[in-house]
């Protein structure tokens, strides 16, 4: 068994790893206009949030900081745009970081492509009116009620979640989703219990109907590969992201480097009603 490091001592090796590479950051990240004492930040406040993002492969929490960063998210969990999340291999019994992109991450990416000019996602709540219509002239009635809360002031339950795009050139699209589908996505995923599921999970809901509209919108390099990644979190499957090329980085990570540790351990409410694919939504 391996000797177990205390959490100040982890913590302490992941800073000087991190600010050992301020240069090779630095470059990675110019494009973007992020330096490297931002990253340093982020990476510090989703250990704060999950200090087991210290067990993992330091390989990988440096090249998922590193991915996000170069499409310009921050994956610092509170932003919405990204988070690091802690996993376990159980193929090499190891802890690793894998990236997950956020809700508003989605919304940065799509946006970027050059031709969608809006797109949002939306929840669902019970007792609000709404209908998906299919057809000929498809479209989306959604009333939401003036609340989201119940009578003895809780939040109504989720019933659907749905996510718009509207391209330039007028047309629109979207993609509905209900609780029962979302939920059954969330459990394939191993269903996080310190993530953004437990912590955010309204964002995660709209983000999940986001994911699936975006495979049909267009996507930029760093897109494709962000969505890629996020896709393989969400369906329970490793990233492997020690073997992930990052570009713009070489030789960044010494190839004797290993795992710091060697011990394993009211506003939802967005008003959108009669939405349909060929005309124009009331934004």
């Amino acid at each position: 068994m391996g000797q177990i490091i205390p959490l100040k001592e982890k913590a302490a090796n992941m800073r000087a790893f991190f600010e050992g590479r301020k240069n090779e950051i630095g470059n990675a990240l110019a494009r973007v206009g992020i330096t490297p004492d931002r990253i340093i930040r982020a990476v510090f406040t989703s250990a704060q949030k999950n200090p087991k993002l210290y067990e993992c492969e330091i390989a990988t929490v440096y090249k998922a900081v590193l991915l996000a960063a170069q499409a310009g998210l921050m994956p610092d969990g509170i932003t919405q745009q990204a988070h690091l999340i802690p996993r376990m291999n159980r193929k090499r019994d190891i802890m690793e970081c894998n990236l997950q992109i956020g809700y508003r991450g989605y919304l940065a990416l799509c946006r970027r492509s050059g031709d969608v000019s809006v797109i949002k996602g939306t929840l669902v709540r019970a007792g609000d009116k709404f209908r998906e219509l299919r057809g000929t002239d498809d479209r989306i009635e959604h009333e939401p009620l003036s609340t989201i809360l119940d009578a003895e002031g809780k939040p109504r339950e989720v019933t659907h979640a749905y996510a718009i795009a509207k391209f330039k050139d007028g047309a629109v699209d979207f993609e509905v989703m209900p609780i029962e589908e979302i939920e059954a996505l969330r459990k394939r995923s191993g269903a996080y219990d310190d993530g953004p599921w437990a912590t955010d999970y309204g964002e995660m809901c709209k983000k999940t109907v986001m994911r699936r509209l975006c495979k049909r919108l267009p996507q930029n390099e760093d897109a494709a590969r962000l969505l890629e990644l996020d896709a393989q979190a969400e369906g329970g499957i490793s990233q492997e992201l020690g073997n992930v090329t990052v570009p713009d980085v070489e030789d960044a990570i010494p190839a004797d480097v290993e795992s710091i540790s060697d011990e394993p351990n009211p506003a939802d409410a967005d008003e959108v009603g009669g939405i349909g694919r060929q005309s124009d939504p009331p934004f």
